[in-house]
């Protein structure tokens, strides 16, 4: 949901309706404004920066309890349920090549 609502500023992207995730029939709906284009270089989801802050520290900690087995794990939404999420079933697949893009950005 956090990273729905900060799509919510996209300048790429327009509230077509307002919601409040108290169910399915109250999810904002956004869409693409006319005259401009959805691409993954100006989504961000912010995974990356997160990993970027969070693995240090957990490189470090793993060092520090001399768990070198402990792997890093991060939970990332999937591409078609963000852009079906943000903009509705038919304009999500139109764009979901987008949000492929943005959440398979890396470091």
């Amino acid at each position: 949901m956090n990273i729905l609502e900060s799509l919510r500023t996209h300048p790429d992207l327009a509230v077509t309706r307002q919601g409040d995730w108290a169910d399915y029939e109250r999810i904002p709906r956004l869409k693409v404004r006319p005259g401009h284009r959805l691409s993954g270089d100006t989504l961000d989801f912010g995974h990356v920066a997160t990993f970027e802050e969070t693995f240090p520290v957990f490189g470090q900690i793993r060092t520090a309890s001399e768990h070198d087995e402990l792997s890093f794990q991060m939970g990332i939404p999937g591409d078609l349920d963000m852009a079906l999420f943000t903009l509705g079933p038919v304009m999500g697949f139109r764009h979901r090549q987008a949000f492929t893009a943005a959440t398979n950005r890396r470091p």
